[in-house]
């Protein structure tokens, strides 16, 4: 059963020290931008000032994730963005465990583009991504869905890559040819759309191609510290299921850095892991 046209999901829940420490670091992040201007010091010589305060605030932001977790830190984020998609009305459906949106601009042709967002699979939705996916969709002039997939740590890491075979054969249920599917992504959903092309999913209705990927914004499969969703893990040691360990790469700057790994908490136990 198809549901359409369904309102948006509520944001969850925020802390509000959760969302005064947020706010707090990005004041600080800007203020530090502003800063090394003043002083002559800019990370880069060839950045505008707005550059350098984005660059300089989204890290502060991040920082805070380490001290009040994953799951807290993205109820902020999803809490203080308004869902916009480049002035385009996304219209929200629900079939069975699909759910997602379609966005579909003026002039729109027939490729379909199935996008997954990015977020590292742990965060991520319409509203952190929605200006991302509609300019992508006017710019291809594509209707666009975007794919609401589960996240962790609250969902093993498999489950990214089952909602995303899922949301393909909805698109075959609806009538739409395999040939003009676009499979496209950003950090981590770039990630998705590529296992699906690199492992063919063995759910896919029969008679029909996994379709080619499309554009995918700095996938993390291949670099040397990235964490496609084979590489969560939880403790076993515990019994608990509470602790994730998350192993990342520096965003800015164009280098690859090492860096520590996140402890990502959640309440309660965690599905048991299938190889």
């Amino acid at each position: 059963m198809v549901r359409v046209n369904i309102p948006p999901a509520a944001p969850p829940p925020a802390r509000f020290d959760d969302v005064l420490r947020v706010l707090t670091a990005t004041i600080m992040g800007a203020a530090r931008a502003l800063l090394r201007r003043a002083v002559g010091r800019q990370r880069r010589p060839a950045w505008s000032l707005g550059m350098e305060a984005l660059v300089s605030v989204t890290k502060r932001g991040w920082s805070v994730m380490p001290r009040i977790g994953v799951v807290r830190w993205r109820n902020v984020g999803e809490r203080m963005s308004p869902i916009k998609v480049d002035g385009l009305a996304p219209r929200f459906i629900q079939a069975g465990q699909v759910e997602g949106a379609w966005i579909e601009p003026p002039g729109a042709d027939v490729p379909v583009l199935l996008y997954f967002h990015g977020g590292g699979f742990v965060f991520g939705s319409l509203r952190t991504h929605g200006m991302l996916i509609g300019a992508l969709a006017r710019a291809a002039k594509a209707r666009t869905f975007a794919l609401s997939y589960r996240l962790g740590p609250e969902h093993a890491a498999h489950a990214a890559q089952e909602d995303a075979i899922a949301a393909y054969n909805y698109l075959l249920a609806e009538g739409i040819d395999p040939k003009r599917i676009v499979l496209a992504g950003d950090s981590a959903g770039g990630t998705i759309a590529l296992l699906q092309k690199a492992r063919p999913p063995p759910r896919v209705r029969s008679g029909s191609d996994f379709p080619n990927s499309g554009p995918r914004v700095a996938p993390r499969l291949a670099a040397q510290h990235a964490h496609p969703a084979s590489r969560f893990r939880h403790a076993p040691s515990s019994g608990s299921g509470r602790d994730f360990s998350l192993g990342g790469f520096g965003l800015f700057g164009g280098e690859l850095r090492n860096q520590r790994a996140v402890r990502l908490r959640r309440e309660g136990p965690l599905p048991p892991r299938r190889e």
